[in-house]
């Protein structure tokens, strides 16, 4: 079993410095357990081609029209059939 591939970042040039005296390396995964076992704070990072993006989702709601929109009968009776399906 293989590891995703990581980047461990340190906010701390002290923590820095112990892995490099300590000679840890160069797995991350081994790294952070030793960080995370010396009560070390840390954070990661995933190395991913892709970029992830957020699922789109439609709105909820009746909608909006200008503040001088002039609506007809049938805008109403577009209103009531949102409005039914949104409260079904």
């Amino acid at each position: 079993m293989t590891n995703p591939p990581f980047i461990i970042f340190l906010d701390d040039p002290l923590s820095v410095l112990y892995l490099i005296c300590a000679g840890l390396g160069p797995e991350p995964f081994d790294i952070a357990i030793v960080l995370a076992h010396r009560g070390i704070p840390f954070s990661t990072r995933v190395l991913c081609n892709a970029v992830p993006t957020a699922a789109y989702t439609a709105p909820l709601g009746l909608g909006f029209l200008p503040f001088d929109y002039r609506p007809h009968l049938s805008d109403y009776a577009a209103y009531l059939q949102k409005r039914d399906n949104l409260l079904c």
